[in-house]
This record gives C-alpha cells, sequence and structure tokens, in this order.
C-alpha cells in the first residue's frame, strides 16, 4: 500500500487522468486544533475519485455530537445542521 501523505499536493490522493477537488486552505486537514479557534473539530475525507471534502464534527441544536461535509467548512457545518443523519452525504463513497 502506498504512503499518500507522500503524493505531491496535487496527486496527494494518488494521480487521476483528471482535476481532484481540493479544500481550501485552512480547511479540513490543513486547520487549526478546533479548541484554538472554537469552531467545529475539522477534517478531510476523500470520495472515490480522489476529491477532497470537508467533514467537521460538532454539537447540533439539542446537544448531541453531528457531523457533515462539503466542500468547504461552511458547507460542511450547514450539512451537519440539516435533519437527516450523523454523516454527511461525502461519508462512505
Amino acid at each position: 500500500m502506498s504512503d499518500q501523505s507522500m503524493q505531491p499536493e496535487a496527486n496527494r490522493a494518488g494521480s487521476s487522468d483528471h482535476e481532484q477537488h481540493r479544500t481550501p486552505e485552512g480547511q479540513g486537514s490543513d486547520s487549526t486544533m478546533s479548541e484554538k479557534e472554537g469552531g467545529p473539530a475539522e477534517m478531510s475525507v476523500y470520495d472515490g475519485m480522489g476529491n477532497e471534502k470537508v467533514m467537521v464534527t460538532t454539537d447540533g441544536d439539542d446537544g448531541r455530537i453531528i457531523q457533515g461535509t462539503g466542500d468547504t467548512a461552511e458547507e460542511a457545518v450547514k450539512d451537519a445542521k440539516k435533519e437527516g443523519g450523523p454523516l454527511g452525504p461525502a461519508v462512505g463513497h
């Protein structure tokens, strides 16, 4: 198994024959610790085509932990606040 962390930035999810989406600078895996910023915890997830999405873990209105995904952190927070399920649609693809 290859170490994908050693891939060049443009191909960090592996080489591809198409352009891969990346999260904005400072979001996803490039975000600071949420405890330092006071925001939700962020991480990066990748779909089967190497596109990077932001996943956030935050508190829902009822105090339960919820997660959402999106192309940006803002989209991921909106997704997490939607009703329907504990995980965003980019998880598990």
